[in-house]
C-alpha cells in the first residue's frame, strides 16, 4: 500500500489514491484550496492521513481523494459525481442531501472527525464588536469562504455576509483592504495563516470569544450509502473521532 504526500497532493490540487486489491470503489473529496490546505496540514496533521490509513485497513475497498474548491466538492456529493466528502458540518439543508452518520434518527457526533471553533476577526483598532453576539452597524460586512455552512449560519441571524473569496487567505486579504469589517474563519487555520504572514500578524486580531464550535463527519451520497449501508457503517466507526487533533 503506497501513500503519497497528501498535502502535496492537495496543493496541487490532483487526485490521490489509496493503492489495494481491486474492490468497491470509494471516490472522495476535501477542500481544496491551496493555502487552507496548507494549514489544516499543518495544525491537523493527521486528518487526511489518518482517514488513508484507517480507510486502508478495510478489504476491499479502493479509495481516491480528489482535493477541489468546496462548493464544487458538495454538489458532486449531492450530485453522486463522488460517492462522500470530508470534512462536513451538518446544517438542515446538507443533512437532506447528504447521508451522515445516524443512530435514532439523529447525526451521531460519536463518529464524528473532530470539532472545531471559528473565530471573529478584525483590524487591530477596529470598532467592530463581538460578546457572544454579534453587534453590527447598518452598512457591515462580515467575510466568510464561500460554502461554508457559516455563512448561512450568519444570514439568518441577519448579518450581511461576503463570501465571495473561497478560501481563508481571500478573507483575510479582504480584511487589511477594507472590503469587510471582519471575517469568520476557522480559528485554527485563520490563526496558522496569520502567524505566518508579518503584515496580517501587525493588522488583524482576533476578537471576543470563539463564535460557534462545529462538529465535522465524513458524508456519502445517498447512492452510495443505499448501494454500500454496511460498508459504510463500517467506515464511519473506522474513521470516527481522529487522534490528534483538538477542539
Amino acid at each position: 500500500m503506497k501513500f503519497p504526500l497528501l498535502a502535496a497532493v492537495v496543493l496541487l490540487f490532483s487526485v490521490t489514491a489509496l493503492q489495494t486489491a481491486s474492490g468497491v470503489p470509494l471516490r472522495l473529496c476535501t477542500d481544496g484550496d491551496p493555502q487552507y490546505g496548507g494549514a489544516v496540514d499543518a495544525v491537523f496533521p493527521q486528518d487526511s492521513k489518518a482517514i488513508l490509513t484507517r480507510l486502508g485497513t478495510l478489504p476491499d475497498l479502493d479509495v481516491t481523494i480528489r482535493a477541489m474548491p468546496w462548493r464544487r466538492c458538495l454538489a458532486d456529493v449531492v450530485s453522486g459525481h463522488i460517492d462522500g466528502a470530508f470534512a462536513v458540518s451538518a446544517t438542515e439543508e446538507r443533512r437532506k442531501a447528504m447521508r451522515f452518520p445516524s443512530r435514532g434518527g439523529q447525526i451521531d457526533t460519536t463518529r464524528r472527525l473532530y470539532s472545531f471553533h471559528y473565530r471573529v476577526y478584525r483590524l487591530k483598532g477596529h470598532a467592530f464588536v463581538w460578546n457572544t453576539v454579534l453587534i453590527q452597524d447598518k452598512g457591515q460586512v462580515i467575510g466568510v469562504p464561500g460554502g461554508y455552512s457559516m455563512g448561512a449560519t450568519l444570514r439568518r441571524l441577519g448579518i450581511e455576509v461576503d463570501d465571495g473569496a473561497p478560501d481563508i487567505s481571500g478573507n483575510l486579504r479582504k480584511l487589511v483592504q477594507g472590503r469587510v469589517q471582519a471575517v469568520v474563519l476557522p480559528a485554527r487555520g485563520a490563526d496558522a495563516l496569520i502567524r505566518s504572514n508579518a503584515e496580517w500578524s501587525a493588522q488583524i486580531e482576533a476578537t471576543g470569544r470563539p463564535f460557534q464550535g462545529r462538529a465535522n463527519y465524513l458524508v456519502f451520497s445517498h447512492g452510495f450509502y443505499q448501494q454500500h449501508t454496511a460498508l459504510a457503517d463500517a467506515i464511519w466507526h473506522r474513521v470516527a473521532r481522529l487522534p490528534a487533533v483538538g477542539q
